[in-house]
């Protein structure tokens, strides 16, 4: 429809109409009206032009009777002369003589009032609309190019500044000696960002990495110097060869909004073909004038690359995981033994999840991709020895280490608070956000213990429905007696 259309391409569109008859105005009016447009009525030259001094309207509609009053000419109006008024003429059999002094003045056509009046107006603001939809699209077109020729300036700017290369490769070596030996990607990560934060010209930074799943971009969770932490980012497809273009871009996009337009973007590299982590930072640019950034970038990939080699992720996940065995055979070695721990067993009991995904039968949940990034935010979470251990679908048994007690005990709930669980289900849109947090406990040490109170939360849960007409008639045998060393 075109009120729609132009309702839609003209976003506050304004049009004036300065008609001498006041039924003639009244006609125009209301076809304007049928196209979703309010017309602004004035009867007198002279007081259009005070007004369209003020503010010029989008269109003006201009009976040719009112071209001339007294001593004023709608042709000598400023904004005539200068083109930025846009007009059509309006006319009767009556005035259709008067026609002729149009011809010059450089208008949008002619309205007839013996024609129909829908239609021809439908002509000429398609006409405007389509003039104010290329200006807009140019305006950003040439913002664009604006934002273009400032990176390039200050590319070329960096190229033509290596008068200093000396002082700043030194700078170079320096700062990448604070990274030291790590033997981990996690130990990597966490002197990275001790370097980024004692680094005096970095005045802001962010990092993005890829997650467990290669599912989303996440940036990690610490407290640093000069740190923000920047807000995850799903991506559209697994990213199994590193961070891939798209989302280079997404993400750049949305650190360089949170830091400012100065930003500059560090691409970290391991054994895959694109970038494992970006790094999205603030500097004092002149005191960083010919620093070497390109070489940067490559000692930092060649330090993850080599961790990325020689770790072996199975023998990591050995170092944290334990089966439900281990864990129970470790939680009665205290109980019964005294052994020592040095760890607390927190229950992450997932029943909530559960019900819901029972109650949404029809609504697939996906399971493996849930317990990938569960136990990936869980492990970026807690600090020091800890272990996970899986009791089912039903609990995640975490033993926290007792150093980091007070403080990863905290964290826990609030990673199992933030999580977002509905995300996991195919029709995300129709499950409640709110209710599928875990309930979060600590548990004295005794695997007898944590069975009984996983079993009381599951009587506390369960529901008629959850049993079968069969199993509630199925009559009950007696136990055989049981056989003695005596018999």
């Amino acid at each position: 429809m075109l009120a729609d259309s132009t309702n839609k391409n003209l976003n506050n569109f304004e049009v004036a109409l300065l008609i001498e008859d006041i039924h003639e105005a009244k006609e125009v009016s209301d076809a304007l009206r049928e196209l979703g447009i309010y017309a602004h009525y004035y009867s007198d030259l002279d007081e259009f032009w005070v007004a369209a001094n003020a503010e010029t309207p989008e269109f003006l509609i201009i009976d040719v009777k009112r071209m001339s009053q007294g001593s004023l000419l709608f042709k000598n109006h400023p904004k005539v002369k200068n083109n930025t008024l846009r007009f059509s003429f309006y006319y009767s059999k009556s005035s259709q003589i008067l026609v002729n002094s149009t011809f010059g003045l450089s208008h949008y056509g002619l309205i007839s009032s013996e024609l129909d009046m829908v239609g021809q107006i439908r002509s000429v603001l398609t006409k405007r609309g389509q003039e104010i939809e290329a200006l807009q699209e140019k305006q950003k077109l040439e913002q664009r190019i604006e934002r273009l020729q400032n990176r390039s300036n200050r590319v070329l700017k960096e190229a033509n500044q290596s008068f200093n290369y000396q002082k700043q490769f030194e700078h170079l070596m320096s700062v990448t000696s604070r990274l030291g030996q790590p033997k981990t990607q996690q130990e990597f990560v966490s002197n990275l960002m001790s370097l980024m934060s004692e680094w005096g010209e970095c005045q802001k930074y962010g990092i993005y990495t890829l997650n467990q799943t290669d599912q989303k971009l996440v940036s990690p969770k610490f407290i640093k110097p000069n740190y923000e932490q920047l807000p995850e980012l799903w991506l559209t497809r697994s990213g199994d060869t590193g961070i891939e273009d798209y989302a280079q871009e997404m993400a750049c996009e949305v650190a360089f909004d949170l830091m400012e337009n100065n930003a500059r973007a560090i691409f970290v590299k391991g054994v895959r073909k694109n970038p494992e982590m970006i790094i999205v930072a603030n500097f004092d640019e002149k005191s960083m004038e010919g620093f070497a950034w390109e070489l940067f970038e490559e000692r930092l990939s060649h330090c993850l690359s080599q961790l990325q080699f020689r770790e072996n992720n199975t023998s990591r996940a050995a170092n944290t995981d334990l089966s439900v065995w281990e864990a129970f055979n470790y939680l009665d070695d205290i109980h019964f033994h005294q052994a020592k721990g040095n760890h607390k067993l927190a229950d992450v009991n997932l029943s909530n999840l559960l019900e819901k995904v029972k109650e949404r039968s029809g609504n697939r949940f996906y399971w493996k991709a849930f317990c990938a990034d569960f136990v990936s935010e869980l492990e970026s979470t807690l600090s020091g020895d800890f272990k996970i251990s899986m009791y089912g679908a039903q609990s995640f048994m975490v033993f926290i280490d007792k150093r980091f007690l007070e403080q990863d005990y905290q964290k826990l709930k609030a990673m199992a608070d933030d999580f977002q669980y509905w995300r996991y289900f195919q029709d995300a849109s129709t499950v409640m956000t709110s209710g599928l947090a875990p309930d979060i406990r600590l548990i004295a040490p005794s695997s007898v213990n944590f069975m009984r109170q996983m079993n009381g939360r599951s009587l506390n849960n369960t529901t008629p429905s959850d049993y079968s007409t069969d199993e509630v008639q199925r009559p009950t045998r007696s136990a055989p007696r049981e056989r003695t060393l005596d018999a």
